[in-house]
């Protein structure tokens, strides 16, 4: 896709009111995934690029150079080259530098402060489907409050692996919030709090091996394997995995190895930023130091202390209750995540530009080729331009008819002299 088809298609997509684009990325070419990427959203990436430098560089005073190293950290931490791969055919595809592409993905790292994230589990035994639910607060300080606006649910399908739907911001190849084809979902939150916020420059990028193993695991039990009590993160991050039928906590920490929590499996499990396995002996952080995590767990487990099913809309009024009226949506909430395991389907809202919530019906993404996901955003564009078209001719054709109209409106007939 061409810069000026891209700009229309973002200044259509703005004007439609959709902020979530769904791209279906498949072949077995990393580099190639990644330009078809950078391609895609050249627009989003452009403006997020130009936000970027404007809050570092301008407001702050920080250097592009500084923040070329710091995210280049986690660029070279990334556990396979194929990841690396993709990101250089962002920049590629896009027209930005490969080092302005290595900051947007890795825009993140640049906050001088991780915030928050909640992540709620809601059992079979409590959900009305009889499955699994999962809700998701993703929260994060400025400027990602703006960059918000641009998210992405980008599925990647190598041929050779699992595929995997990736959530986040436009520019980030990472799970941060990811789905696979075999009903697994994954996210994170931070788990600094307690596990301290040294970064093991020695491991592996965290979010790069997510997709490893989203990539790679046909179960729970499979994904849980992948992180032994030995593991260790570079940053420390609370894992959440879950299934339609269960729900586990990876504790992982930079410097200390990694402890599971396992949640009951009767009740509803709320994990915020503070670590639940009782055999840790860490520093017990206060609710300002933990952005008040031990608050918007107690008012989760509360909204969801009842005899009633719950069912998506249920989750939806709650992740909509703020947390100063008993619920756990704050400032630093940029946007919200609702999967469906009965229905694989992924809702999505950015909750500082929308007020609607955004369906992705997965199965059909997963499973189904004849309506092709990586061509969602044309087919609006084109749908938008065409009816747009029709509804001008419309305009046209009636201002015609009444321009006719007044030409030949009959009147008093002068008669004729003899």
């Amino acid at each position: 896709m061409g810069l000026s088809r891209t700009i229309f298609a973002f200044v259509l997509l703005h004007l439609a009111g959709a902020s979530v684009s769904l791209i279906y990325l498949k072949g077995s070419n990393y580099f190639s995934l990644g330009r078809q990427y950078g391609a895609r959203f050249s627009a989003e990436l452009v403006w997020i690029n130009e936000k970027l430098q404007a809050y570092y560089v301008d407001e702050k005073g920080l250097s592009f150079h500084s923040l070329c190293q710091q995210a280049a950290a986690l660029y070279r931490r990334y556990c396979s080259e194929d990841y690396q791969q993709f990101i250089e055919g962002m920049a590629a595809g896009s027209g930005l530098s490969l080092k302005e592409t290595i900051v947007i993905n890795g825009m993140e790292t640049l906050a001088a402060e991780a915030w928050g994230c909640s992540f709620v589990y809601v059992p079979p035994t409590k959900s009305l489907s009889h499955e699994g639910l999962v809700a998701r607060y993703y929260d994060y300080p400025p400027p990602f409050d703006q960059l918000s606006q641009h998210l992405s649910v980008t599925v990647i399908d190598d041929g050779k692996s699992v595929p995997v739907a990736l959530v986040g911001i436009v520019g980030e190849f990472m799970c941060l919030t990811c789905v696979s084809k075999e009903n697994i979902f994954i996210s994170i939150n931070n788990g600094s709090p307690a596990g301290g916020s040294h970064v093991n420059k020695s491991a592996n990028a965290t979010v790069s091996r997510l997709i490893e193993v989203a990539q790679n695991s046909y179960n729970l039990d499979e994904a849980i394997s992948y992180f032994p009590k030995t593991f260790k993160s570079d940053y420390s991050l609370i894992i959440n995995l879950a299934d339609e039928q269960a729900a586990r906590s990876v504790e992982a920490t930079s410097r200390w190895g990694t402890k599971l929590f396992v949640p009951s499996p009767e009740e509803p499990f709320v994990s915020t930023n503070l670590m639940l396995n009782k055999t840790w002996r860490l520093h017990t952080p206060s609710e300002e130091e933990s952005w008040q995590s031990g608050q918007r767990r107690d008012n989760l487990l509360e909204l969801l202390d009842s005899d009633e099913l719950y069912s998506v809309g249920d989750l939806k009024d709650i992740l909509d209750i703020k947390l100063e009226t008993g619920g756990a949506r704050w400032e630093y909430t940029i946007y919200q995540v609702i999967y469906d395991f009965a229905t694989e389907t992924l809702h999505i809202r950015s909750t500082k530009h929308e007020r609607v919530w955004q369906t992705f019906d997965l199965h059909k993404v997963f499973n189904s080729r004849q309506n092709d996901p990586s061509r969602t955003v044309e087919r609006l564009v084109l749908s938008i331009s065409f009816t747009f078209c029709l509804l001008m001719l419309l305009a046209l054709v009636l201002i015609a008819g009444g321009v006719l109209c007044r030409r030949h409106v009959p009147g008093k007939a002068k008669s004729a002299r003899p």
